[in-house]
């Protein structure tokens, strides 16, 4: 999909839409992203199993992408993983994976005998990602976050309220150097 410019051709279009993100701002509805919240005692062991990285270092505040594999090695899943507090993480999941981690996160747990609860918040959370060289600017106005360099560094995660509605934001560039996704409670979009 994409929108439609005056007498411009479905390429240009697409290619004036890429433009205008890498040069001024844009926004895109990440709502089909999984989303799910880990807590518990063992998070960070459970994390450290499921995912290539290591969450131990991972601070309150920060985020890290996460990459899972099977028990052979074959990719199933990436996404973003961020520190709300000791014990609770903030985890997305790729759109057709969402209800087959949440269960093999579940299955899992019960098999180590890990003390960490899983919730899938997926249908209960909205998200955007607002992206562009002018990104803060729109962003910054409506929220209650500093969203300044020093106060939001790079893959930092803020809670707070955006347009007066609570949210978690993180900050990650997928399309650019600077770019915000952004999740609110499903009412509240």
């Amino acid at each position: 999909e994409y929108y439609k410019i005056s007498d411009l051709t479905r390429d240009a279009c697409i290619f004036e839409e890429a433009k205008n993100v890498r040069l001024k701002v844009g926004i895109i509805d990440l709502s089909t992203l999984g989303k799910i919240e880990v807590t518990g005692p063992d998070t960070v062991e459970f994390l450290n199993r499921i995912y290539t990285g290591r969450f131990d270092e991972v601070k309150v505040g920060m985020t890290r992408y996460g990459l899972m594999c099977d028990e052979s090695g074959v990719v199933v899943d990436d996404g973003i993983i961020g520190r709300l507090a000791d014990e609770v993480f903030n985890l997305t999941t790729t759109t057709s994976g969402s209800d087959a981690i949440y269960k093999s996160m579940s299955r899992s747990i019960m098999e180590w005998g890990l003390d960490v609860a899983v919730t899938n918040l997926t249908s209960h959370f909205l998200a955007m990602n607002i992206a562009g060289p002018l990104a803060r600017d729109v962003l910054q106005p409506v929220t209650d976050i500093d969203l300044s360099e020093e106060a939001f560094p790079y893959l930092a995660l803020r809670e707070g309220a955006v347009a007066g509605v609570p949210a978690r934001v993180s900050r990650a560039g997928f399309v650019s150097k600077l770019g915000y996704e952004i999740h609110l409670p499903a009412d509240g979009g």
